[in-house]
């Protein structure tokens, strides 16, 4: 797609250029504007723009053209409608569509004839798929992307949501709407319903209890938190150092968001985006911290153990959300934080968990259960296979 994409945008440039050449009246250009001088010799704004061009150009209109083509409804145009129209030249559905199936048809038959059994079979069990399957699905992909970021122990660390925009270039609602996306929630949907009834209420109460852990509620308080650390500088030996004026510097910068924070001139969120948001990569947008326990350890145990004067301040408050005063981390730097609740440690009971400790057990083996029962539909199917060369290059 990308190599199509140039192609054309370079026939375009071609044909504009030539184009221009044999017109009547030449166009004077406008007097360049010098924004440096080197040994004499002017460097332009115009320099510094096919310079750019050169290096970004062809991205950054190819990022633009994806993102626009993204909210097109190919479904509803004709053959011979414009997809894209750069210079002179206009690209139509059909000479597009033409070029993309030489490139991949086969690939994108095989996933679409698996779309086509999931709903058939989804269909056939009765399962509406609708919110609550899409958002399990999106909470299992989401939760497996971060366990696979927790298992490379790179220090930066990208979220989901951010990670779909790079990657896919899609937002998350975008992706959601994807027909494989909703696949994927049919067929979790179905490999649920087909395995609630393998295990017996003993054997189930025999895995919870080898598994209690996951369902223990520990205690905790629930925090947003704003953290900056000190700067240092070399001390003796060259061993870099906090020194007092730093920790006086860095309070008073504390106090005063604590302030504005305090006087609602700004909400909490918005301060940890504009002043913290680069320094703990294990806080999530807003602020939230989430769950810490008494030790200052938060869900990830990765994550940067918490000072012992916020725990012990955080635990006291009775009424919430409650904003704590700045305090320091011992040699770390300074956290600011608040508290949005408490919650007290509480034993998981077997009857009031049944349903989830069952999902969670289907779960514990879901891809494999997913892809044997893809195999299997299409195993028990009746699929029968045109030349798509032929079809392609018109031969019926």
């Amino acid at each position: 797609m990308r190599c199509f994409f140039l192609l054309a945008v370079a026939c375009a440039v071609l044909f504009f250029a030539s184009g221009a050449a044999s017109g009547a009246e030449p166009v004077v250009p406008p007097k360049p504007l010098t924004v440096a001088t080197v040994n004499g010799v002017a460097l332009t704004l115009r320099d510094i723009e096919d310079a750019l061009l050169r290096k970004e150009g062809a991205d950054l209109v190819e990022e633009w053209v994806h993102s626009q083509l993204q909210q097109l409804d190919f479904t509803k145009l004709k053959d011979d409608d414009t997809v894209l129209t750069i210079g002179f030249n206009k690209i139509g559905r059909r000479e597009l569509a033409d070029a993309l199936l030489r490139k991949g048809a086969g690939k994108v038959r095989d996933e679409m004839i698996n779309i086509r059994l999931v709903e058939q079979a989804i269909a056939a069990a009765g399962i509406v798929v609708g919110q609550a399957e899409f958002d399990a699905t999106w909470e299992r992909m989401k939760l497996k992307f971060e366990e696979q970021q927790a298992k490379s122990g790179e220090n930066a660390r990208i979220d989901f949501v951010n990670y779909l925009s790079v990657k896919e270039k899609m937002t998350p609602e975008l992706f959601r709407a994807q027909p494989g996306f909703r696949m994927l929630a049919g067929l979790q949907a179905l490999v649920h319903q087909r395995a609630k009834d393998e295990w017996d209420d003993d054997d189930l109460r025999a895995w919870f209890a080898a598994h209690r852990e996951r369902w223990r509620q520990t205690e905790g308080v629930k925090l947003s938190l704003i953290a900056i650390p000190f700067q240092r500088e070399p001390g003796p030996g060259g061993t870099p150092t906090v020194t007092a004026a730093e920790r006086e510097r860095l309070m008073s910068v504390m106090d005063a968001l604590h302030r504005q924070i305090a006087a609602k001139e700004l909400p909490f969120g918005q301060v940890w985006a504009l002043y913290a948001r680069g320094y703990d990569t294990d806080v999530a947008p807003g602020g939230r911290a989430g769950w810490v326990d008494r030790a200052g350890k938060r869900a990830d145990p990765k994550a940067r153990v918490l000072g012992v004067d916020l725990l012990n301040a955080a635990w006291a408050v009775e009424r919430f959300p409650m904003l704590l005063p700045p305090m320091a981390a011992g040699d770390w730097g300074i956290e600011l934080a608040q508290v949005e609740a408490h919650r007290p440690l509480k034993e998981p009971v077997y009857e009031d968990l049944r349903a989830a400790i069952k999902a969670d057990r289907i779960d514990d083996s879901l891809e494999q259960r997913t892809e044997a029962l893809l195999k299997t539909l299409r195993h028990d199917a009746k699929i029968e296979y045109a030349s798509l060369p032929d079809i392609i290059n018109g031969k019926r």
